[in-house]
This record gives structure tokens, C-alpha cells and sequence, in this order.
């Protein structure tokens, strides 16, 4: 396919009407009249084989429009170019290449489902491996756990048993009793003696411990009595007696003396011990 177009005649004699490029029409032409127009084409170049252009204009008149005039004009077109003979034909890896390409824009969305669905099925396999492996573990620890207490016949049945192997013990080095004493003394620290105390500081002791107690006890039974004199209730068994009359003329309390107390109290000021 090539341009072409057409030129139509201009002149005063008649009226040229819908020009286009490839169409024009002309109104007013007497009988016997010669109408001259001009048509056109553009012949290719840089063509590597010959090759024949071929440009057919047709006419029919207005009036009888089933009459057709054509004209067909060829023209060669001769070969201006030629290839070289050093082009470098295409590797076969490109052809390779090409074909995967072509096939990937082909079934790319079917080929990424099955890659996704594959590496899918291999996580979830990996994942119920793993879980199945561990619930073994747990049971395996759970089971080791929970021992099942042993029955009469159990233990029964290790002491009736005969051939029990005992334990090799290996023989200790002998040594003199003499000469393990001596080393025994040799090795041992020998411990400060320390002198006794004097007779005076024992004698001293032995007072201070005895004035401790005695004070002690006398506490004691001052707070006894203390307890026995607030107490004025009767006894629940001294209900049952008939109550009498009471002489407070026949006895007289007078009040405790201090003297132990005073006593104690001037022997712990008096007592001074230097140990």
C-alpha cells in the first residue's frame, strides 16, 4: 500500500464539486468534450526484492452510473537494497528466551496459583510435622511424670531376686594406727590452752548467780500474794455455809514490810564485781 491521489482539471467550462484527495466530481460537461485530470502515486524505496506498483482510477458518468470507465497503470519497482551477508542470525538461547517469555505472558496468572497453592501445601505440612512432634514430646513428658505407684508383687519381686550384682569396692591403703595418729597430730592445729579462772573470780560468780536467784524468787511470791490479796470474792463452795458475823477487832492487818526488799535492794547497790 502506497499514497496516491488524484487532480482533477481546472478550467471555466465546468464546476468541480466533493474534491477529496482520491474523489472529485465534475458537473457541466458538454458532449465530445475531452477531460483531462491527473492521477498520482507514491512509489516506495530502500525495497529489497522487485517488487510491481499497480494504481487503478475508475469513471462513470452521473447519469448512467452503471457505465464504469477504468484504467490500471503498473510500474516495477527494482531492488535498491541488499542485505549483508555478515548479519548475525539469531542464537538459539534467544529463541529459548523469547519462548518462555511469550509463554509466561501466556499462562502467568495459572503458573503464580500453582506456585502459591504448592508453597501453601508445603508450609501447612511443615506446620502439622512440627505440632505432631511436639505433642509427642508433651505426652512423652506428662507420661514420665505420672508414675503408676508400685504393687507389693513389684518390690516383693527385686529382694526375691538372687543374682544381684553389688558394687565393686576398691580396697582403701592400710596404715599403722601408730603412724596414722602421729600424722593425724601432725596435720591437726593444736588449740591455745587457756588457764583456769582464779578461785576469787569463781567464788565472786557463784554470789552474783545466788543473789539473782534469790532476788528472782522473792518476786515471784510478792506476786502471788499480790493476786491472792485482790481477790475478794468468795468461793462458789462457801455459798452453801451460813454466814456469820465478823469481829474485825479480833484481827488486825497491818501492812507488809520492805525489809527483804530493802535488803535486796542495798545488797544489789553494795555488790560491786570487777571480773
Amino acid at each position: 500500500f502506497a499514497e496516491y491521489g488524484l487532480i482533477p482539471p481546472f478550467s471555466s467550462d465546468w464546476e468541480i464539486a466533493d474534491w477529496t484527495p482520491n474523489h472529485f466530481i465534475l458537473h457541466d460537461i458538454p458532449p465530445d468534450a475531452t477531460v483531462t485530470f491527473t492521477a498520482w502515486m507514491q512509489l516506495p524505496r530502500n525495497q529489497e526484492l522487485n517488487r510491481t506498483a499497480e494504481i487503478t482510477v475508475e469513471m462513470r458518468s452521473t447519469l448512467e452510473p452503471n457505465i464504469i470507465f477504468t484504467n490500471r497503470t503498473e510500474y516495477e519497482i527494482l531492488a535498491e537494497y541488499w542485505p549483508q551477508e555478515n548479519i548475525e542470525e539469531e542464537s538459539e538461547w534467544d529463541e529459548f528466551v523469547e519462548s518462555i517469555q511469550s509463554f509466561w505472558n501466556d499462562w502467568n496468572q495459572i503458573l503464580i496459583s500453582i506456585i502459591v497453592t504448592m508453597v501453601g501445601a508445603v508450609v501447612l505440612h511443615r506446620a502439622v510435622v512440627y505440632r505432631q512432634r511436639r505433642d509427642a514430646q508433651w505426652d512423652e513428658m506428662i507420661a514420665s511424670r505420672h508414675q503408676e505407684p508400685e504393687k507389693v508383687g513389684d518390690w516383693m519381686g527385686k529382694f526375691s531376686e538372687k543374682n544381684v550384682e553389688m558394687p565393686e569396692v576398691s580396697p582403701s591403703p592400710e596404715m599403722d594406727a601408730a603412724a596414722f595418729q602421729l600424722a593425724f597430730e601432725m596435720r591437726s592445729k593444736s588449740k591455745e590452752e587457756r588457764s583456769a579462772p582464779s578461785d576469787d573470780v569463781m567464788e565472786a560468780a557463784h554470789t552474783v548467780f545466788e543473789h539473782h536467784d534469790e532476788r528472782a524468787d522473792y518476786e515471784a511470791i510478792e506476786s502471788l500474794t499480790d493476786d491472792l490479796l485482790d481477790v475478794s470474792e468468795p468461793h462458789e463452795a462457801n455459798e452453801a455455809l451460813l454466814p456469820t458475823e465478823t469481829y474485825p477487832s479480833r484481827t488486825i492487818r497491818h501492812p507488809r514490810k520492805e525489809s527483804a526488799k530493802s535488803k535486796s535492794k542495798s545488797r544489789d547497790d553494795d555488790i560491786d564485781l570487777d571480773l
